[in-house]
């Protein structure tokens, strides 16, 4: 988001009387460092050239909030096409950096904002139209503390947005271990359609199964792929460790007529034994099922309007209630635990 919002400030200088380069530099450096800082955020370009060409490029840029900096990028360039301007079009042919490093992450302000009523999810619908054709970082450096261990990450990607439609593709792959997620999306708002396809791949000993503690920590390979309107969308899962299905079944996503309640159900089924700890695998058996119902209503509250959990010796139904306040309201558990011991 802080790339995008670079891009278009750069842009910014277009509308003001055009000088030469030089004379510029220190009045637009000084713009965008305004523009993108904030009280809980300050935003510093070193090695600022190239403003009022078709190839912008900055040394250093630096993110910090109270805490310090949290993050750094070296040798950023940004190339488009001016003349596009004239077509209503922002189209920019590269964003791309040598380093990318996010040691921890920022630390969140003080106040957080109160709570807006929620409306239909939307794109933006901006007079002109912005293409990304090549999002390119070659190494991003992440820090302990952002996902639980020290991860070097190469990403690329594109993006567009233009007459309410927008689409996105995202591959991230990890240099230090091996893996990658690759993200594929798309909506449009006439016609509501979301597309969604998802998969993640790490190695023997990858981040998910560490932080997860899958005995052996095997590699692991998980997709999730849809294409349905928002208010009514349903995704396939896929779930399965050293080459093997573990899991899988249907994700959805409702809106009941309402937009201020939404519905979430999933409904999985498949042998997880192996995920689990050894004491534990003939109590679940080698078949696992569950389908679980939530629901988010307009006041606040969440609602678990069906609950069934099925294994080996544990049979398990149930509903909840939990108020706007956190505080639970309902519960109704009933379950069975039968043989083996």
């Amino acid at each position: 988001m802080r790339l995008l919002l670079l891009c278009l400030c750069l842009l910014w200088p277009f509308a003001v009387v055009a000088q030469d380069e030089n004379s510029d530099r220190g009045y637009i450096q000084g713009l965008l460092e305004d523009a993108l800082s904030n009280d809980n955020m300050t935003v510093r370009l070193e090695g600022f050239r190239g403003a009022l060409s078709s190839r912008a490029t900055v040394d250093r840029i630096t993110i910090a909030d109270p805490q310090g900096v949290w993050l750094e990028a070296a040798n950023v360039a940004l190339q488009w096409n001016r003349s596009d301007l004239l077509r209503g079009r922002v189209e920019i042919q590269e964003i791309s950096m040598d380093t990318m490093s996010l040691p921890r992450l920022p630390s969140a302000p003080s106040e957080t904002p109160a709570p807006e009523a929620r409306s239909a999810f939307a794109l933006p619908d901006l007079p002109v139209a912005l293409i990304l054709e090549q999002l390119q970082v070659d190494t991003v450096e992440l820090g302990e503390a952002v996902i639980g261990e020290a991860a070097q990450l190469r990403v690329t990607g594109s993006a567009s947005l233009q007459g309410g439609e927008g689409q996105a593709e995202l591959n991230i792959e990890r240099l230090d271990r091996g893996g990658q997620i690759a993200l594929t999306g798309s909506y449009s708002n006439g016609t509501r359609v979301l597309g969604l396809d998802l998969s993640v791949e790490e190695p023997e000993g990858g981040l998910a199964v560490s932080l997860l503690g899958v005995p052996g920590e095997p590699s692991l390979a998980l997709t999730l792929q849809g294409n349905a309107p928002i208010d009514d969308f349903e995704a396939e899962l896929t779930l399965a460790t050293d080459g093997t299905e573990r899991l899988a079944g249907t994700v959805i996503l409702r809106a009941d007529g309402n937009e201020d309640t939404r519905r979430f159900r999933m409904d999985v089924a498949g042998d997880v034994a192996s995920l689990v700890a050894p004491q534990y695998r003939e109590f679940l058996g080698d078949s696992v099922s569950m389908t679980a119902e939530v629901l988010q209503q307009a006041d606040g509250a969440t609602e678990l309007s069906e609950l069934e959990l099925s294994a080996e010796a544990l049979r398990l139904t149930g509903y909840a209630r939990i108020g706007a306040d956190g505080w639970p309201e309902r519960l109704d558990l009933q379950g069975g635990i039968t043989p083996p011991q």
